[in-house]
């Protein structure tokens, strides 16, 4: 067990680890050495990392890391927000989450809403469109046999 003090101990040597990592990641795409990170490298950055955000997101989670000014470029701690706010969002605009919880919504029973694993192949095809449905359905069949696993 951790106490209180140990926890704590550890959450800060845990974010003084990511800052430094961070720091890394941004002198590394610095590409112009002018202390910010424009949008093109930022763009760069983030496929380097393996993200592919679209434009609607990048600009999205830039206006919210600069507390809505326009942003040109970002600071080293805009950056960090910035990538707190995609991973947390997973790559997804806002109206893209509010599109899928609609999705996960409709699909789904109880409170809190729980969609059934038979629900899946159609609730992807609806949000992703019928490019998607021989892969809808191998995903769902391997979630149904448990060969992925699931949050309940």
């Amino acid at each position: 067990h951790l106490g209180f003090d140990d926890f704590e101990a550890f959450m800060g040597k845990y974010t003084r680890y990511f800052q430094s990592q961070y720091q890394v990641i941004f002198d590394q795409f610095d590409a112009d050495e002018s202390g910010t990170i424009s949008m093109e490298e930022l763009r760069e950055m983030t496929h380097h990392l393996g993200f592919m955000p679209t434009r609607l997101m990048l600009e999205e989670a830039v206006e919210v890391a600069c507390r809505s000014r326009r942003a040109a470029a970002l600071s080293f701690n805009e950056l960090v927000q910035f990538l707190m706010i995609y991973r947390r969002r997973e790559g997804f605009c806002r109206e893209e989450v509010d599109k899928l919880r609609s999705i996960h919504n409709h699909h789904s029973e109880g409170n809190p809403p729980v969609m059934p694993v038979s629900q899946l192949s159609t609730a992807l095809i609806q949000a992703f469109g019928r490019q998607v449905t021989r892969f809808a359905g191998e995903l769902q069949d391997q979630l149904a046999s448990g060969q992925i696993l699931r949050s309940s």
